[in-house]
């Protein structure tokens, strides 16, 4: 998912992937978008798996109602997420209420005054699960806006909201890990007009709108109990290795 600025770079940047698959016994993906562009590298597809990202279901569960949530959460610290336009998102809409759980923005009076600025990142112990699990209990939708990338981003915080049975909207990407099992309008919302007037529009349309955000809730937390459980992904890693 790289990208390279000149002709000589892109020359053996695809040498060195090539290389790297040859002497692989087997490469898993993540998302979607790169486990098809890696067919591009080899003949031997065999070698190729789309294992995808799953979460412990058993955790990440909730028994609040949405009715009884009344804010928009955004969590998130790689570098496709873009946080410019979360922030803008969050100015446009202030009359709601937004929980921003970041490191990758700085605690400035210059933020909207309905952003709550908690700084977290899952590899530096700075909020536990529980902590944010808390967070999210407090949410009725989560966003995901990113930037255009193959690489797949945003998949551990959109599994966690579905499996909390909080409606997700996220930028749809190239990089977007399944389009299969994740259907737009009926179990994610996917923003492929990624302005921030259609996404406050699409927002502003659906905080209040009970019957739809209980069909996405529901039919997203039963496709992340189906097809997301970490039991699920344990076996398809077992059957790869052994």
């Amino acid at each position: 998912s790289k990208k390279v600025d000149s002709k000589i770079k892109s020359f053996f940047h695809k040498i060195l992937i090539k290389i790297l698959i040859y002497y692989c016994d087997n490469l898993i993906f993540l998302g979607k978008g790169e486990f098809k562009e890696a067919h591009k590298y080899t003949d031997n597809s065999e070698l190729l798996h789309f294992l995808p990202f799953c979460i412990d279901t058993s955790f990440w569960v909730t028994k609040k109602e949405i009715a009884a949530r009344d804010k928009i959460i955004f969590i998130g610290n790689d570098g496709n997420r873009d946080y410019e336009k979360a922030i803008k998102i969050a100015g446009a809409l202030d009359d709601i209420n937004f929980t921003f759980i970041t490191n990758n923005i700085e605690d400035s009076n210059f933020l909207p005054k309905n952003i709550k600025l908690i700084k977290g990142h899952w590899n530096k112990s700075i909020l536990t699960d529980k902590e944010i699990k808390n967070y999210y209990e407090e949410a009725r939708i989560s966003i995901i806006p990113l930037i255009e990338s193959l690489q797949p981003s945003g998949q551990s915080v959109a599994l966690q909201s579905m499996s909390m049975n909080i409606p997700v909207f996220i930028t749809k990407t190239n990089g977007f890990w399944d389009n299969n099992s994740f259907l737009d309008e009926e179990n994610i919302i996917l923003v492929e007009d990624n302005s921030i007037e259609n996404w406050t529009s699409q927002l502003r349309s659906t905080f209040d709108n009970y019957e739809k955000l209980n069909k996405l809730s529901i039919n997203g937390k039963e496709l992340i109990n189906q097809k997301f459980d970490i039991r699920n992904f344990y076996n398809d890693l077992k059957h790869i290795i052994f």
